[in-house]
């Protein structure tokens, strides 16, 4: 009893300053989380630490779609922009969209149309599954999005497909190009302004046929994702059209790239399309000095046309074609580029960029859509307001600051026909783009330093 009479002062000290302070366990800062969180999670990935200082498994809810980062947060009605906010031509694209808002809400009080709000979401670059659902989940959720600027990745167009239908939202992609998008079962709720690699893919298959000396032999090499995948696909059918087999379709990730260079080599096509994205430098690389590819000609896409590839050797340069989505030349496109260039001064590769163009659009078209019929903005309101985007038949409206205000009151009263950062608007029933030019590059070795050279491509 003593010694209970000893302790029990002690006791009630303890109990009293537990119910009066929190205390706070802090694993980790973001600063210092790869020493404090080290190692990586179940699925080889690395592990973030959340606002209050704990490592988990998979981008906490704070970074999916920062608070902080939200675009007219007063705005009534909300779109969310979805892009891999870690690649740089994502990010020129969330600059074109956030652009395109600021200049519609610039307007909305003369057309008596509310605010609009951007909140600006992260998709990973997808090796991080469901990152894309769970962004657009809380977008919707959280902050009531009803449409979605992406998302930027066909994959992640796949990924968010279910939270699409299930909330009856729609969403526009500016750069998601897979052919399989063109036939999903998404109740008329993905949309894009990028062509479908079904054209690219007959593109590229033209440039492989017209080559001297004829073709004799074709392999594809393709990145393993939604976008390599269809992409080569679409490339073979061309040849099946006409009689010819593609002779092996070999895929890649990063761990297999070293093999399958070696089967392709092996194998010694005549011409190869390979289908590379962030890995091309290394990947070029590689092609030098195996035997079988010597004289192997390279056709590559998009995807491949960036400063690493000018790193390679000049030997395999010199026998690389490749295309890539063209830039249009209409005045929508020149006032665009001159936007952009004044509101980011420090960045200005989104001006020269085809997908940024295609977001800037993207963002005008859905605000139109949100204008055909006030008030009424869930998904199938959207789409209704897109189909009066495609009159053809009507004198176009440029789209951007200058055309919107005749724009909004021409939607309201009927149909409409706009021409585009990226050219004449018009949508087939299924959501694709009607128009789309490409362009064809080239490396020219000649000078100092290999550069880029683009021409139109035939048609």
């Amino acid at each position: 009893m003593a010694l209970l009479g000893r302790l029990a002062p002690a006791l009630a000290l303890v109990a009293f300053a537990g119910c009066g302070q929190t205390l706070k366990f802090t694993e980790c800062t973001k600063a210092t989380v790869a020493t404090d969180c080290p190692g990586m999670d179940a699925n080889g990935h690395a592990f973030y630490c959340t606002s209050d200082g704990l490592c988990v498994s998979g981008v906490p809810e704070d970074e999916l779609c920062p608070a902080g980062d939200i675009v007219n947060p007063s705005g009534t009605i909300v779109f969310a922009s979805l892009v891999n906010r870690s690649n740089p031509d994502d990010q020129d694209q969330e600059l074109a969209s956030v652009l395109a808002i600021n200049e519609i809400n610039n307007q909305q009080s003369a057309v008596n149309m509310p605010g609009i709000q951007l909140v600006l979401c992260d998709t990973g670059d997808g090796t991080t599954k469901g990152q894309s659902a769970r962004a657009a989940t809380l977008a919707i959720t959280k902050y009531h999005a009803t449409a979605l600027l992406g998302p930027s990745s066909s994959g992640g167009v796949k990924e968010v497909l279910p939270v699409l239908t299930q909330y009856g939202v729609l969403a526009m992609s500016a750069s998601a190009t897979s052919a399989s998008i063109t036939d999903l079962p998404d109740n008329n709720l993905v949309w894009r302004t990028c062509p479908s690699d079904a054209l690219q893919g007959k593109i590229l298959a033209a440039l492989v046929k017209a080559g001297t000396p004829a073709p004799t032999k074709i392999d594809t090499l393709y990145v393993n994702d939604d976008y390599g995948l269809g992409l080569s696909q679409q490339f073979s059918m061309q040849f099946q059209m006409s009689g010819v087999m593609v002779s092996n379709a070999l895929q890649f990730d990063p761990s297999t790239v070293a093999a399958r260079i070696s089967a392709l080599d092996a194998d010694g096509p005549s011409d190869a399309l390979l289908v590379v994205d962030d890995q091309v430098g290394a990947f070029i690389n590689m092609l030098e000095g195996q035997s079988g590819l010597a004289k192997t000609r390279f056709f590559m896409s998009d995807s491949a046309e960036s400063d690493d590839l000018l790193k390679g050797p000049k030997d395999v340069l010199d026998r690389i074609q490749g295309t890539t989505l063209g830039l249009s030349k209409g005045n929508p496109f020149n006032q665009f580029q001159l936007a952009y260039r004044a509101a980011y001064p420090s960045n200005q590769t989104g001006a020269k960029s085809p997908y940024a163009a295609a977001a800037y659009d993207a963002a005008y078209l859905v605000a139109l859509a949100a204008a055909a019929a006030p008030g009424h903005v869930t998904g199938p309101d959207l789409a209704a307001g897109l189909v009066k985007c495609s009159n053809q038949m009507a004198n176009p409206i440029d789209i951007g600051s200058a055309g919107y205000i005749e724009a909004v009151n021409k939607i309201q009263a009927g149909n409409i026909a706009l021409n585009g950062a990226t050219g004449p608007i018009a949508f087939t029933l299924k959501g694709d783009p009607v128009n789309a030019s490409f362009d064809v590059w080239t490396v020219d070795t000649s000078g100092a330093s290999p550069v880029f050279m683009t021409m139109p491509a035939p048609m």
